[in-house]
């Protein structure tokens, strides 16, 4: 039986992969679940945008940054020279259209 303090992940997990699960050798059922939440992050593989501008879309992690900060958070997302090749580049107001 899995422990109850467990999260949804490490229950999956622990379901689906027998034995143990290690982070830098330290078993996950070991940690403290409150530090694994604050230090560990999913990333989807479905890129999602918003309604709003790019800048918007990439300031979601951060409200407050600048202007230089959304530019290198696209740089090291390797999607600033495409910002840059957009009209308006990053004001360029994200839509989505149905499909027909």
């Amino acid at each position: 039986m899995i422990e109850p303090d467990l999260s949804t992940l490490t229950k999956c997990a622990t379901l689906c992969f027998p034995g143990e699960i290690l982070i830098d050798n330290h078993n996950i059922k070991d940690l403290d679940l409150k530090f694994l939440r604050r230090n560990v992050g999913a990333v989807s593989q479905e890129p999602s945008l918003f309604a709003g501008t790019i800048k918007d879309n990439l300031m979601v992690g951060n409200m407050g940054a600048d202007d230089q900060e959304v530019e290198n958070a696209a740089m090291m997302a390797n999607a600033h020279s495409f910002i840059s090749q957009l009209p308006n580049q990053y004001s360029t107001e994200v839509i989505y259209l149905l499909p027909i």
